[in-house]
């Protein structure tokens, strides 16, 4: 079994609530299939070619940024690789406009 550990960093200021979901394909296992907060997630079936995807939905308040950005970071088990070629942890940054 190799076990992946995936985390999304808090979000910007400006931001009051969250929920995410999580779709799986090609063997993949989401382990929640929905929750809100920060993600924290051990995933134990993530076979090769398998995807997760979380699709977040997020509340701004009333004077929210002009843009919020999101990183994930993931540890991939024993041996893995990020998918540029580096060493882990891998992770990705997501910018996008507020309004």
């Amino acid at each position: 079994m190799r076990i992946l550990q995936l985390h999304d960093e808090p979000w910007d200021s400006g931001i009051t609530a969250y929920a995410w979901t999580c779709a799986a394909t090609a063997g993949a296992v989401c382990p929640n299939a929905s929750g809100s907060g920060a993600i924290a997630e051990t995933i134990a079936t993530f076979p090769s070619g398998g995807q997760l995807v979380y699709t977040i939905s997020a509340t701004v308040d009333d004077d929210p940024p002009a843009s919020v950005a999101n990183t994930a970071s993931t540890t991939p088990p024993g041996d893995g690789i990020c998918a540029d070629g580096t060493a882990p942890p891998c992770s990705s940054t997501v910018v996008l406009p507020a309004a």
